[in-house]
């Protein structure tokens, strides 16, 4: 890791106008640039990225910017990741993976709201189709459907009760005029 130049400004810019930039602020935070492009901000302990801080991805296919804590050099506890592709999880982290209980907003409008284990959708979750047209509630096993779910559709007042297997339908009936969410269970 490297000492942040004067040509920084326009990412210092950007920072100080994040949500967190007047709470980092007040830590007395490092500046660093790394080789690889990406800028830190944020609190440092033992020449690592520990405590709160935001990390601007310069280069990296996949990820845009990573604002939360860190322990000895990875995303932990809470934080919110803004991928390139324009999804944002929000919530826990372990050992620089999504683990615990977060919400993935998808590019495309859609919307995971559940546990997650070793960056995977793993327990129960609900998810949200586009517009809310219908929402899916169920058990996942290492990232997809597995075990008894609900899908409620909005539109039509149904709602399918379905058994999946590693991502697959195995069965499913389909009630009509359903009318609420909350009397459901899994």
């Amino acid at each position: 890791m490297g000492i942040l130049s004067q040509e920084d400004s326009e990412l210092d810019h950007s920072f100080n106008n994040s949500q967190f930039s007047h709470f980092v602020d007040s830590l007395n935070p490092s500046k660093i640039r790394e080789k690889n492009g990406d800028y830190y901000k944020g609190e440092i302990k033992d020449k690592q990225k520990h405590g709160y801080g935001i990390l601007y991805y310069a280069n990296d296919p996949k990820y845009v910017k990573y604002e939360g804590f860190w322990k000895q050099n990875k995303k932990h506890s809470s934080g919110i990741m803004h991928y390139k592709d324009g999804s944002i999880y929000n919530g826990q982290w372990k050992n620089d993976k999504r683990d615990g209980e977060g919400e993935l907003y998808y590019s495309n409008g859609e919307k995971f709201k559940g546990s997650f284990k070793e960056d995977k959708r793993e327990g129960k979750g609900y998810y949200y189709s586009k517009n809310n047209s219908s929402i899916f509630l169920g058990n996942y096993t290492n990232d997809v459907k597995n075990g008894k779910g609900i899908t409620f559709y909005k539109k039509n007042n149904k709602r399918s009760i379905e058994f999946w297997k590693n991502g697959v339908i195995i069965s499913c009936i389909i009630e009509k005029n359903i009318n609420e969410l909350n009397n459901s269970s899994i």
